[in-house]
């Protein structure tokens, strides 16, 4: 990747710079080449393509319960009006949405 991209040849250039700086010749070079490492057979691992498949069910899941319980308290305080009532009391909109947001981060 790095030679197809160009990164090596970047450095072979740089490379290349320093040994005509440091030797003092012009026709100094450095040639680049690209020598495979050896390294144990691929072995495929299923883990990643089953958990792919599981991970959007299981945040479902998760999310469940939570979003059932802030739609149930908000529709039963929309049926109660007590917002509206709260509101005539004198309450801030910024302490109405602070009491949520700290009910449901807690």
């Amino acid at each position: 990747m790095y030679q197809n991209h160009g990164f090596s040849y970047i450095q072979n250039w740089i490379a290349n710079a320093i040994l005509r700086k440091e030797t003092g010749k012009k026709t100094a070079t450095i040639d680049m080449g690209i020598v495979p490492f050896a390294s144990e057979k691929f072995v495929e691992d299923e883990f990643g393509g089953v958990i792919t498949g599981l991970i959007p069910f299981f945040l479902l899941l998760i999310y469940i319960l939570p979003v059932s319980k802030v739609i149930e308290r908000i529709t039963s305080e929309k049926e109660s009006r007590a917002r509206e009532s709260m509101k005539i009391m004198g309450m801030s909109d910024f302490a109405y949405f602070l009491s949520w947001w700290s009910y449901y981060t807690v």
